[in-house]
């Protein structure tokens, strides 16, 4: 237990094995933060190649877990025994990752990956992976207020040569980019290969009986249905006006329409009472002077409508 954990620069904390037993546990609670940053660095209870035992668990808690650099949380198995599983509990903040893995795959089963969090951000090919060479692929649940998949970041629960493992969402809003869109057809014949590093996101459960993928909020309505802003969205200068502002004189009459017999406003609508109150005062050339440095800068008093309707920032010109 501690406050913060920071494990960084080829860091690693490690319950592995190399022979026949089984890899240990790691159980981390802190109350802050995890870091795991840099190659190489990270949460280890694999085993190695020829090993016959099965990966350990690793329990994270804390209120928010970063991996970045090639930072890992694993518990793969390289040899014949079943990976182990992986539960990050951040509920009061965020799961993060840039260039960093959670990995619970194997050669004969994954393992089970458990991962909740007020928000889920995977970045720059930052990818959850429980697949399976031979065996079956294992359990991937997602649990957050919003899931974020960008840069060939995957959630790959599949097994070519097995049952796919089953990837549950529950979150209320799940953004990739490029939008994910589930598969007319499963890829039976997935490999790791054509799923990681072709510049999207994918979420793949299939195998030759594939697993399910369930949860998925629907957000296709988002594609192509964004308007491009232009660069300068408002004129700050048509805000300010270029002079004092002198009261109009004139008298004018105003019409006002009540009642809810009328149509209602719409955004390109014009009031429906306009009425001028103040218009600018032009400054003859003779006494424009550019502001330059050192000058003392007069700030506006208020907002004025101008005949016209358009509002402008000023002051009111002295008497």
């Amino acid at each position: 237990e501690t406050r913060q954990l920071s494990v960084r620069d080829g860091g690693r904390v490690t319950a592995s094995t190399f022979a026949t037993g089984d890899a240990g546990n790691i159980n981390i609670n802190a109350s802050d933060s995890v870091l795991l940053t840099g190659e190489g660095s990270g949460l280890f209870a694999n085993t190695d190649f020829n090993s016959t035992g099965e990966g350990g668990k690793i329990d994270v808690s804390t209120k928010n877990i970063n991996l970045t650099n090639g930072g890992q949380i694993s518990v793969q198995s390289l040899g014949t025994g079943k990976a182990g599983d992986i539960t990050i509990n951040a509920n009061g903040g965020k799961y993060s990752a840039n260039n960093g893995q959670i990995l619970a795959a194997a050669q004969t089963g994954g393992g089970n990956i458990n991962v909740s969090a007020r928000n889920i951000l995977l970045r720059n090919n930052s990818d959850i992976k429980t697949n399976s060479i031979a065996g079956n692929g294992g359990n991937i649940f997602l649990t957050a207020d919003s899931i974020i998949a960008l840069e060939d970041s995957d959630i790959l629960a599949f097994a070519p040569f097995g049952r796919g493992g089953n990837i549950q969402f529950t979150s209320s809003a799940f953004l990739s980019d490029p939008l994910y869109r589930p598969s007319a057809s499963t890829t039976n014949a997935a490999t790791l290969e054509a799923l990681d590093g072709n510049n999207r996101v994918d979420v793949n459960a299939s195998g030759t009986v594939s697993g399910t993928i369930t949860g998925v909020p629907d957000v296709s309505f988002l594609q192509n249905s964004l308007t491009e802003l232009p660069q300068n969205a408002i004129d700050t200068n048509a805000l300010i006006a270029n002079s004092c502002i002198a009261r109009s004189p004139r008298q004018e009459g105003t019409f006002t329409i009540t009642g809810s017999g009328g149509l209602p406003y719409r955004p390109g609508d014009a009031s429906i009472s306009p009425y001028p109150t103040g218009t600018v005062r032009r400054v003859t050339p003779s006494t424009l002077t550019l502001w330059q440095k050192g000058d003392p800068i007069v700030e506006p008093t208020g907002v004025y409508r101008l005949e016209n309707g358009r509002l402008v920032m000023s002051r009111e010109c002295l008497k």
